[in-house]
């Protein structure tokens, strides 16, 4: 697999998540969320399925838990794309 961005923005995003308030300050926008959504996680994310649970609820929308891990939407995208039109398009 081969990144899509450069390293150093990847860097970035996890240096920015990592520390006290990072991704969990993240969530603080998910209660004003007006838009359709659905939780996705992989079953074998290396992330507790608790934090996408606490996502789902506090943005009020459904929690879907696929075969596949963390970053299962690179890893297969034809499925990813079923389940976007499977869980977002009406």
């Amino acid at each position: 697999m081969e990144l899509a961005c450069r390293p150093e923005a990847e860097a970035t995003i996890f240096e920015s998540t990592a520390g006290d308030g990072g991704a969990r300050d993240a969530w603080s926008h998910l209660a004003s969320l007006r838009a359709d959504a659905t939780v996705v996680a992989g079953t074998h994310s290396n992330l507790p399925v608790e934090w996408f649970e606490a996502q789902a609820e506090r943005a009020r929308c459904p929690f879907v838990q696929v075969e596949g891990g963390h970053f299962f939407i690179q890893e297969d995208t034809d499925r990813a794309v079923k389940l976007v039109e499977q869980h977002l398009i009406p």
